[in-house]
């Protein structure tokens, strides 16, 4: 009697990669350069479609999902949003919104930077008009809504 082989093999486009750090350590010199080596790949990239493929394959879509969110927080903050709308809106607890604020605070000012440069791009405007809708949603009395989130309800 032959047995059916039950092995599923992923198609190329559902290989998923698990992040994980090696118990095996690199020397300081490749773990310093390492960073720096995504970094130029990033910048390498002529376009938004070859940054969208490089990140595709590379990164999970939990990873992009977890990064896409930290940034929002970040962006929504800067506009004056509080932590329960952005953890209603984003489904992210306190904590890790504290974490963002501390970032935003106290780190070299990357975050900071690039979430300022994402304020006035038209992609973010449904992501801030649904914050607002939820802002509302949660009875906050409309006088105490920061004026910046005000412009987008």
């Amino acid at each position: 009697m032959k047995v059916k082989d039950l092995t599923v093999r992923p198609r190329k486009s559902s290989i998923i990669l698990m992040p994980q750090v090696s118990k095996r350590l690199t020397s300081q010199k490749i773990s310093k350069r390492l960073p720096e080596l995504l970094i130029e790949t990033i910048v390498n990239c002529s376009n938004s479609y070859q940054t969208q493929k490089f990140l595709d394959d590379f990164l999970t879509p939990t990873e992009k999902i977890m990064l896409g969110k930290r940034l929002a927080i970040a962006v929504l903050l800067l506009k004056g949003y509080d932590y329960a709308t952005i953890s209603q809106l984003l489904k992210v607890s306190s904590a890790t919104i504290g974490k963002i604020v501390n970032l935003l605070r106290f780190s070299d000012g990357g975050l900071k930077m690039m979430a300022e440069k994402q304020l006035s791009k038209e992609n973010w405007k449904n992501l801030f008009f649904e914050a607002g809708r939820i802002f509302l949603k949660l009875n906050r009395p409309f006088r105490h809504i920061p004026e910046r989130v005000k412009e987008d309800i």
